[in-house]
């Protein structure tokens, strides 16, 4: 496990970070320079300008011929970012070594926020720009004004993270996959669900049993 922290404190909600861009393209770098086969990145960033994106492409690209997995949360807002008006960065990247992921419920349905809540959105979607789908409302810790909290956490933050430990546990059983063919075997390994059709490339959710033997099944092909 390697936590590198791209975000600044202090930054109100809203405010553009300007600075996010260069520190994650560092954090990406670093990751690949240092053994990561995995990055695992739930957030975006708010510095459009083209030398910023250049940058963080070009990071991107990077770790790409490093032979690394970079997985996304798709985003919050309940949009189909196949558009390019919806899309935010670094999703809307169009390197081969991305996976985005999307949020479902228990049902299987893509997440929304339930009414009645301070916050309005749920899980972003496409067929073209979202590969992937997992549960997001799965694990029991938080913070909670600074403090340790136990709560059911949610949004696709919570969801890309399932896939990047899934992809772990299929390198742990053949270390030889290169990022492609996690991408590829993932995708090819999921369980289809009716209600994720034409809403993310592969049409269904992630499945770690599936996923891991389909990695050991590739190792017999491989020399």
């Amino acid at each position: 496990m390697m936590p590198l922290q791209i975000g600044a404190q202090g930054i109100p909600r809203g405010q553009v970070d300007t600075a996010r861009d260069s520190r994650a393209a560092r954090a990406i770098r670093y990751a690949a320079d240092n053994g990561a086969r995995i990055i695992n990145w739930s957030g975006f960033v708010d510095d459009l300008r083209p030398k910023k994106q250049a940058e963080l492409r070009e990071a991107f690209e990077y770790a790409a011929a490093k032979n690394v997995l970079i997985v996304l949360g798709a985003g919050n807002a309940a949009q189909n970012i196949d558009s390019d008006k919806n899309c935010l960065f670094p999703q809307c990247f169009d390197t081969p070594n991305i996976i985005r992921v999307a949020e479902i419920d228990f049902e299987g349905k893509l997440y929304l926020v339930p009414p009645h809540t301070i916050f309005i959105g749920g899980s972003n979607y496409g067929t073209k720009r979202v590969e992937i789908a997992a549960l997001g409302m799965n694990y029991t810790t938080d913070v909670k004004g600074g403090v340790d909290a136990y709560s059911l956490g949610g949004g696709t933050s919570c969801a890309a993270p399932v896939v990047s430990g899934v992809a772990a546990l299929m390198l742990s059983v053949n270390q030889k996959l290169t990022a492609l063919q996690l991408k590829q075997l993932l995708m090819q390994s999921v369980t289809k669900l009716p209600t994720l059709t034409g809403k993310v490339a592969s049409g269904g959710m992630v499945n770690a049993y599936q996923a891991v033997l389909a990695a050991q099944a590739t190792k017999t092909t491989q020399h």
